[in-house]
């Protein structure tokens, strides 16, 4: 059944992105966004949330993970809207820029219009990340320009 749900949700997603997108033999979907992140896009078990999430890089041990991690909770304290929430996978040993919308409640209107600002975020704190800073400077209004066309072409 999540294939089912899952596979009509991103066709119509496809509609307005200009992409084609399947779901995988994970029943996930990966985007590559410029070359620079992947945003997986998935269902979670239950059918109620669709899921966002990017690996934003590698933390090694030591001061950097520290004030990454200090800086990645006071993102998560912020009021929503957030944008995102981070977290830390012992896994791949990494922070995690991930969302989670109610399916009942948003429309794929409701999740295009989340989804650039998620990706300017991601893409915010992966350059911070790569360059050496545990954050970036400020957190950017990521709303003030949520064209979708940005990162899918058109």
């Amino acid at each position: 059944m999540i294939a089912d749900k899952f596979t009509v949700l991103l066709e119509d997603l496809s509609k307005y992105l200009s992409l084609s997108l399947k779901p995988d033999e994970n029943n996930s979907c990966l985007i590559n966004i410029k070359d620079k992140i992947e945003v997986q896009l998935e269902l979670d078990p239950t059918e109620t949330y669709f899921i966002m999430g990017s690996i934003l890089g590698e933390l090694p041990p030591g001061k950097f993970r520290e004030d990454t991690l200090l800086a990645a909770l006071k993102s998560n304290a912020r009021p929503y809207p957030r944008l995102g929430n981070f977290a830390y996978s012992k896994k791949v040993n990494s922070l995690i820029l991930f969302e989670k919308l109610e399916l009942e409640v948003f429309t794929v209107e409701n999740i295009l219009s989340m989804l650039t600002p998620f990706i300017k975020k991601a893409m915010n704190w992966k350059d911070s990340l790569d360059n050496g800073s545990s954050a970036p400077s400020h957190e950017e209004d990521y709303l003030s320009q949520s064209d979708p066309t940005d990162f899918f072409g058109e």
